[in-house]
């Protein structure tokens, strides 16, 4: 968002196909090319954003030309997807945290009842 906030839009994604080798690499072709490019605003539909506010990308999946309107829907609504998925593992996650303190709770009642019983 930034770097398109700064006047920038046209990011060039390059992916390069190699084989590791024991002694190095070997570039190899896929889909009869050695490398696979295209723009930031084409990026696949199926693009998923991180919880570190990073877009992931499957290489298989292929670009789709769109405009740079339309990119900064996807990216949008991409962004609120990624942000629902967050909220709810926090609403989850404070569920969580309140099931554990009552099991805590019953757990430390029980163990006190048992040292008193010793104590007696």
């Amino acid at each position: 968002m930034k770097f398109i906030e700064k006047g920038g839009f046209y990011l060039l994604y390059i992916y390069v196909y190699y084989e590791e080798l024991e002694r190095g690499l070997k570039f190899v072709k896929q889909n009869k090319k050695f490398i696979k490019t295209y723009f930031l605003k084409d990026i696949s539909p199926k693009v998923r954003r991180t919880s570190t506010n990073q877009l992931q990308i499957n290489i298989s999946a292929e670009p789709i030309y769109r405009t740079r309107d339309e990119f900064i829907e996807l990216l949008m609504e991409k962004v609120r997807e990624g942000l629902m998925r967050q909220l709810q593992k926090a609403e989850k996650r404070l569920k969580e945290i309140e099931e554990k303190k009552l099991l805590l709770k019953q757990q430390n009642a029980l163990s006190e009842k048992i040292i008193s019983q010793k104590i007696q």
